[in-house]
């Protein structure tokens, strides 16, 4: 028997000796989580406080291979397209349900100088292929410095969740983090998002939750047909046809460190509208508002691995913006590593902050 924090008991485990796992939180982390994990015959167990506006269900699901205003290839693209792709290519042929959607990302130029700055990345090795446009409109979307066009995706992390819980058949618990009894379990692991960061056993770790506000509307005109991107991003809805003339879109979404307040705000929404507005050059009828916090770290990169003190206790975290691509290819990580002592890749092990100055 090893030392506790604040009172939970640890136990000594080796690799491969899973046989009965807790997990806390089912968002995308421990939704993908419980499917690994069952999918090798572990049992497994989840609760969750049953909050609605959380990052995994408010989140638009935008997978984008590039990152940046000066653009660069998102960290891991190669791989972690790859594995996303296989991992919800899998997901709908054992239920039907089509998560992920391809779609084509349009990134509009803001001034003549991204024409320089984009071409500039792709001499450096930015990882997608992509076209150019030239200075005309798309689906009725100026663009007056043009843009470039490659391939992306876009997840319905709601249908997701369904999907997930339907073929893995774990019935969730409701209930707060605090009331949960732990002893009964060979190893509990951690996908709390955010509120990880306030946690006696992870708030060493180097956190930057940020706030994040969407808005879904209706707009006129043209129907998109792909997502575009100026600074906010919009996003045509999955499975909706255009109706009288108007279409469902999503559009988002704002950063937030200071006032990590769940809650949506009147500068937010007023500020996506605008900025929408003059990106898609069209009028537009907001339909729903939501705001949700992302477990977001200061090291752009996810958290994995068992804590350094009580190994029992593990984390799956801090997937920040990106929880719809990361949340599968991290999930594999952590059940291989924990199953056959495969180890984690080192800009996600949490043993690189033990210890240090973060």
């Amino acid at each position: 028997m090893g030392r506790g924090v604040q009172g939970i008991t640890v136990y000594s485990t080796r690799f491969g000796d899973l046989v009965k796992v807790t997990i806390v939180g089912r968002g995308l982390a421990g939704a993908w989580l419980a499917h690994e994990l069952t999918s090798r015959g572990v049992a497994v167990r989840i609760f969750d406080n049953g909050h609605h506006d959380t990052a995994s269900r408010v989140a638009a699901g935008l997978i984008n291979p590039t990152t940046g205003t000066r653009p660069r290839s998102a960290w891991r693209s190669d791989v972690l397209m790859a594995h996303v792709r296989t991992a919800y290519a899998n997901l709908e042929k054992s239920t039907g349900v089509k998560a992920l959607v391809e779609r084509k990302i349009r990134r509009v130029f803001r001034t003549p100088d991204d024409e320089r700055l984009w071409r500039i990345a792709t001499e450096r090795g930015v990882g997608v292929e992509w076209q150019a446009i030239g200075q005309h409109t798309v689906d009725g979307v100026p663009m007056p410095y043009g843009g470039v066009e490659y391939d992306g995706a876009v997840v319905d992390t709601n249908a997701t969740l369904m999907a997930l819980e339907a073929v893995d058949g774990i019935t969730v618990e409701e209930r707060e983090v605090e009331t949960i009894e732990l002893e009964d379990s060979d190893a509990v692991v951690w996908c709390t998002g955010w509120q990880a960061a306030n946690h006696e056993l992870w708030k060493w770790l180097p956190w930057q939750p940020v706030k994040g506000e969407i808005i879904d509307a209706q707009i006129s005109g043209p129907a998109l047909t792909g997502v575009y991107l100026r600074g906010i991003w919009v996003i045509p809805a999955t499975g909706s046809a255009p109706s009288k003339g108007m279409q469902n879109v999503r559009i988002g979404s704002t950063h937030t460190w200071d006032d990590l307040n769940a809650g949506p705000t009147k500068e937010a929404r007023e500020s996506l509208v605008e900025t929408a507005s003059i990106l898609l050059d069209r009028d537009m009828v907001v339909t729903a508002h939501r705001a949700a916090v992302r477990p977001a770290m200061r090291s752009k990169r996810p958290v994995i691995g068992r804590h350094p003190a009580c190994p029992e206790h593990i984390i799956l975290n801090g997937l920040g913006t990106r929880g719809a691509l990361w949340a599968p290819w991290a999930a594999t990580q952590l059940v291989n590593h924990l199953l056959d002592g495969a180890p984690l890749d080192p800009e996600v092990n949490i043993h690189r902050w033990w210890g240090s100055d973060v």
